[in-house]
Protein backbone atom coordinates (compact mmCIF):
# COMPACT_ATOMS: atom_id res chain seq x y z
CA UNK A 1 0.00 0.00 0.00
CA UNK A 2 1.55 3.31 -1.16
CA UNK A 3 2.21 5.80 1.63
CA UNK A 4 0.86 9.40 0.09
CA UNK A 5 2.28 12.69 2.25
CA UNK A 6 1.41 15.93 0.95
CA UNK A 7 3.71 18.93 1.39
CA UNK A 8 2.05 22.20 1.13
CA UNK A 9 2.58 25.72 0.81
CA UNK A 10 0.34 28.34 2.57
CA UNK A 11 -0.14 31.89 1.38
CA UNK A 12 -1.19 31.81 -2.47
CA UNK A 13 -1.58 27.98 -2.04
CA UNK A 14 -3.51 26.51 0.60
CA UNK A 15 -4.67 29.46 1.46
CA UNK A 16 -6.14 32.41 -0.58
CA UNK A 17 -3.84 35.42 -1.49
CA UNK A 18 -6.43 37.79 0.02
CA UNK A 19 -8.92 36.39 2.59
CA UNK A 20 -6.57 33.39 3.87
CA UNK A 21 -9.38 30.98 3.53
CA UNK A 22 -9.21 27.48 2.46
CA UNK A 23 -12.51 26.99 1.88
CA UNK A 24 -12.03 26.06 -1.41
CA UNK A 25 -10.34 23.61 -0.43
CA UNK A 26 -12.30 21.24 2.21
CA UNK A 27 -12.85 18.50 -0.25
CA UNK A 28 -9.25 17.78 -0.58
CA UNK A 29 -8.55 18.36 3.26
CA UNK A 30 -11.35 15.87 3.70
CA UNK A 31 -10.01 13.25 1.88
CA UNK A 32 -6.43 13.60 2.87
CA UNK A 33 -8.07 13.74 6.51
CA UNK A 34 -10.20 10.25 5.57
CA UNK A 35 -7.37 8.93 4.44
CA UNK A 36 -5.01 9.61 6.78
CA UNK A 37 -2.92 11.13 4.61
CA UNK A 38 0.21 13.36 6.23
CA UNK A 39 -0.41 16.86 5.45
CA UNK A 40 3.00 18.77 6.04
CA UNK A 41 2.79 23.05 5.82
CA UNK A 42 5.80 23.99 4.38
CA UNK A 43 5.66 27.59 4.86
CA UNK A 44 6.96 30.63 5.51
CA UNK A 45 4.66 31.79 8.59
CA UNK A 46 5.53 31.17 12.23
CA UNK A 47 4.99 28.24 14.60
CA UNK A 48 2.12 30.30 16.20
CA UNK A 49 0.50 30.78 13.30
CA UNK A 50 0.38 27.71 11.96
CA UNK A 51 -0.52 25.89 14.85
CA UNK A 52 -3.56 28.02 15.10
CA UNK A 53 -4.22 27.14 11.35
CA UNK A 54 -3.63 23.52 12.26
CA UNK A 55 -6.24 23.89 15.34
CA UNK A 56 -8.88 25.48 12.74
CA UNK A 57 -8.70 22.01 10.61
CA UNK A 58 -8.30 19.61 13.11
CA UNK A 59 -4.80 17.63 12.37
CA UNK A 60 -1.55 17.54 13.75
CA UNK A 61 1.20 16.29 11.46
CA UNK A 62 4.72 17.67 11.56
CA UNK A 63 5.07 21.42 9.97
CA UNK A 64 7.79 23.28 8.37
CA UNK A 65 8.29 27.30 9.42
CA UNK A 66 10.00 30.45 8.09
CA UNK A 67 11.17 28.49 4.71
CA UNK A 68 12.60 25.63 6.32
CA UNK A 69 13.75 27.35 9.52
CA UNK A 70 12.78 24.23 11.52
CA UNK A 71 10.46 21.33 11.34
CA UNK A 72 8.49 21.08 14.35
CA UNK A 73 6.66 17.97 15.84
CA UNK A 74 3.81 17.33 18.23
CA UNK A 75 4.72 15.14 20.91
CA UNK A 76 2.65 12.88 19.79
CA UNK A 77 4.59 11.92 16.82
CA UNK A 78 5.99 8.63 16.57
CA UNK A 79 9.28 9.05 15.51
CA UNK A 80 10.82 12.73 16.58
CA UNK A 81 14.65 12.33 15.68
CA UNK A 82 17.54 13.07 17.69
CA UNK A 83 18.92 16.48 18.11
CA UNK A 84 15.35 18.15 18.98
CA UNK A 85 15.30 20.55 21.27
CA UNK A 86 12.03 21.45 23.87
CA UNK A 87 10.64 24.43 22.41
CA UNK A 88 7.43 24.81 25.19
CA UNK A 89 5.39 22.26 26.70
CA UNK A 90 3.57 20.96 23.01
CA UNK A 91 6.11 20.86 20.50
CA UNK A 92 9.74 19.69 20.00
CA UNK A 93 12.02 21.59 17.15
CA UNK A 94 14.57 19.99 14.74
CA UNK A 95 16.23 23.68 13.78
CA UNK A 96 18.21 23.86 10.59
CA UNK A 97 18.23 27.29 10.37
CA UNK A 98 19.28 30.42 12.01
CA UNK A 99 18.37 32.81 15.44
CA UNK A 100 16.01 35.52 14.14
CA UNK A 101 18.29 37.82 16.46
CA UNK A 102 21.63 36.72 14.13
CA UNK A 103 19.73 37.32 11.02
CA UNK A 104 18.23 40.80 12.27
CA UNK A 105 22.22 42.12 12.61
CA UNK A 106 22.66 41.40 8.86
CA UNK A 107 19.93 42.58 7.78
CA UNK A 108 20.88 46.16 9.92
CA UNK A 109 24.55 45.56 8.32
CA UNK A 110 22.46 45.67 4.34
CA UNK A 111 20.46 48.57 5.70
CA UNK A 112 23.64 50.75 5.40
CA UNK A 113 24.27 49.87 2.35
CA UNK A 114 21.18 49.43 0.12
CA UNK A 115 17.58 50.92 0.88
CA UNK A 116 15.67 48.01 2.70
CA UNK A 117 13.26 48.35 5.74
CA UNK A 118 13.16 44.73 7.84
CA UNK A 119 10.09 42.70 9.15
CA UNK A 120 10.86 44.27 12.64
CA UNK A 121 11.10 47.78 12.04
CA UNK A 122 7.21 47.92 9.98
CA UNK A 123 4.56 49.25 12.12
CA UNK A 124 1.16 47.88 12.08
CA UNK A 125 0.24 50.17 10.07
CA UNK A 126 2.82 49.16 7.33
CA UNK A 127 2.37 44.72 7.84
CA UNK A 128 -1.69 45.22 7.73
CA UNK A 129 -1.46 46.86 4.42
CA UNK A 130 1.02 44.53 2.99
CA UNK A 131 -0.45 41.63 4.72
CA UNK A 132 -3.94 42.10 4.81
CA UNK A 133 -4.28 39.97 8.20
CA UNK A 134 -6.65 40.93 10.95
CA UNK A 135 -5.11 42.15 14.25
CA UNK A 136 -5.00 38.88 16.53
CA UNK A 137 -3.47 37.25 12.98
CA UNK A 138 -0.47 39.92 13.20
CA UNK A 139 0.38 39.54 15.94
CA UNK A 140 1.03 35.16 15.56
CA UNK A 141 3.31 36.77 12.36
CA UNK A 142 5.44 38.84 14.35
CA UNK A 143 6.77 36.00 16.60
CA UNK A 144 9.11 34.52 14.23
CA UNK A 145 12.33 32.56 15.36
CA UNK A 146 14.60 31.66 12.09
CA UNK A 147 14.18 34.22 9.84
CA UNK A 148 13.70 38.25 9.19
CA UNK A 149 11.30 39.05 6.33
CA UNK A 150 12.01 42.67 4.37
CA UNK A 151 10.98 45.04 1.70
CA UNK A 152 12.54 46.89 -0.36
CA UNK A 153 12.17 50.85 -0.85
CA UNK A 154 13.92 51.14 -4.76
CA UNK A 155 14.94 48.58 -7.06
CA UNK A 156 18.38 46.81 -6.04
CA UNK A 157 20.47 43.75 -7.42
CA UNK A 158 19.58 40.94 -4.86
CA UNK A 159 22.31 39.18 -6.41
CA UNK A 160 24.55 41.79 -4.90
CA UNK A 161 22.91 41.58 -1.62
CA UNK A 162 23.23 38.11 -1.85
CA UNK A 163 26.72 38.30 -2.06
CA UNK A 164 27.35 40.70 1.12
CA UNK A 165 25.22 38.08 2.95
CA UNK A 166 27.50 35.36 2.33
CA UNK A 167 30.35 36.15 4.91
CA UNK A 168 27.92 35.38 7.35
CA UNK A 169 26.30 32.50 6.04
CA UNK A 170 23.00 33.94 5.02
CA UNK A 171 21.04 34.29 2.36
CA UNK A 172 17.86 35.47 0.53
CA UNK A 173 14.91 34.05 -0.06
CA UNK A 174 12.01 35.21 -2.69
CA UNK A 175 8.30 34.98 -1.03
CA UNK A 176 4.88 36.21 -2.14
CA UNK A 177 5.02 39.36 -0.09
CA UNK A 178 8.56 39.75 0.98
CA UNK A 179 12.21 38.93 0.59
CA UNK A 180 13.78 36.99 3.51
CA UNK A 181 16.90 36.98 5.07
CA UNK A 182 17.69 33.12 6.31
CA UNK A 183 20.37 30.95 7.39
CA UNK A 184 22.83 29.25 4.13
CA UNK A 185 21.58 25.46 4.28
CA UNK A 186 17.94 27.15 4.97
CA UNK A 187 15.23 26.12 2.49
CA UNK A 188 12.06 24.49 2.42
CA UNK A 189 13.82 21.67 0.22
CA UNK A 190 16.27 20.77 3.12
CA UNK A 191 13.51 20.61 5.48
CA UNK A 192 11.61 18.22 2.95
CA UNK A 193 14.56 15.47 2.93
CA UNK A 194 14.43 15.55 6.51
CA UNK A 195 10.66 14.59 6.54
CA UNK A 196 11.02 12.50 3.76
CA UNK A 197 13.87 10.14 5.16
CA UNK A 198 11.91 10.36 9.09
CA UNK A 199 8.35 9.01 7.03
CA UNK A 200 10.58 6.55 4.71
CA UNK A 201 11.27 4.40 8.16
CA UNK A 202 7.90 4.83 8.98
CA UNK A 203 6.57 3.57 5.64
CA UNK A 204 7.44 1.73 3.10
CA UNK A 205 6.63 3.04 -0.55
CA UNK A 206 6.03 6.59 0.46
CA UNK A 207 5.14 8.77 -2.72
CA UNK A 208 5.27 12.61 -2.09
CA UNK A 209 3.32 15.54 -3.65
CA UNK A 210 4.18 19.23 -3.18
CA UNK A 211 2.45 22.31 -4.03
CA UNK A 212 3.76 26.01 -4.11
CA UNK A 213 3.16 29.02 -5.81
CA UNK A 214 5.92 30.60 -5.14
CA UNK A 215 10.29 31.27 -5.95
CA UNK A 216 10.28 29.87 -2.21
CA UNK A 217 8.55 26.77 -3.17
CA UNK A 218 11.11 25.86 -5.91
CA UNK A 219 13.29 23.76 -3.83
CA UNK A 220 10.48 21.65 -2.00
CA UNK A 221 8.45 21.23 -5.71
CA UNK A 222 12.08 19.86 -6.80
CA UNK A 223 12.23 17.18 -3.48
CA UNK A 224 9.18 15.56 -4.28
CA UNK A 225 7.68 12.91 -6.34
CA UNK A 226 4.62 15.20 -7.53
CA UNK A 227 5.60 18.34 -8.06
CA UNK A 228 2.45 20.87 -8.10
CA UNK A 229 2.52 25.05 -9.29
CA UNK A 230 -0.33 26.52 -8.41
CA UNK A 231 -1.61 29.13 -10.37
CA UNK A 232 -0.98 32.61 -8.52
CA UNK A 233 -3.43 35.63 -7.79
CA UNK A 234 -2.32 37.40 -10.70
CA UNK A 235 -2.69 34.33 -13.20
CA UNK A 236 1.05 33.71 -13.70
CA UNK A 237 3.31 30.61 -12.94
CA UNK A 238 6.71 30.27 -11.17
CA UNK A 239 8.94 28.26 -14.00
CA UNK A 240 9.63 24.61 -12.80
CA UNK A 241 11.90 22.81 -14.77
CA UNK A 242 11.39 18.96 -13.34
CA UNK A 243 9.30 16.97 -15.23
CA UNK A 244 5.86 15.48 -13.97
CA UNK A 245 5.67 18.75 -12.84
CA UNK A 246 1.42 19.60 -13.00
CA UNK A 247 0.46 23.41 -12.88
CA UNK A 248 -3.30 23.71 -11.65
CA UNK A 249 -6.07 25.72 -14.18
CA UNK A 250 -6.89 27.22 -10.89
CA UNK A 251 -5.27 29.95 -8.09
CA UNK A 252 -5.11 29.33 -4.54
CA UNK A 253 -7.14 26.56 -2.77
CA UNK A 254 -8.77 26.15 -5.39
CA UNK A 255 -6.12 24.91 -7.36
CA UNK A 256 -4.92 22.90 -4.22
CA UNK A 257 -8.13 21.09 -4.35
CA UNK A 258 -7.79 20.42 -7.99
CA UNK A 259 -4.58 18.80 -7.90
CA UNK A 260 -4.87 16.96 -4.60
CA UNK A 261 -8.25 15.38 -5.63
CA UNK A 262 -6.68 14.12 -8.92
CA UNK A 263 -3.42 12.98 -7.97
CA UNK A 264 -4.47 10.87 -4.89
CA UNK A 265 -6.86 9.64 -7.26
CA UNK A 266 -4.02 8.68 -9.81
CA UNK A 267 -1.35 7.45 -7.18
CA UNK A 268 -4.08 5.18 -5.15
CA UNK A 269 -5.31 3.88 -8.19
CA UNK A 270 -2.45 3.32 -10.56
Amino acid sequence: MKKVIVFSDLDGTLLDHDTYSFAEALDAINLIKELKIPLIFTTSKTRAEVTLLQRDIGIDDPFIVENGGAIIFDPKFPYIPDNVIKIDNNYYAYIIGKKREDLISVGKFLKDRYKIKLFSELSDYELKRIMGLPDDRLDLSKLREFSEPFILLEDVLIKDMQKDCERFDVKILKGGRFYHLVGKNQDKGVAVNKLKQIYEKMHKNCVTIGLGDSNNDIDMLMQVDYPVVVKRFDNTYINLNKENTFYTKDKGPKGFNEAVVYLIDKILNN
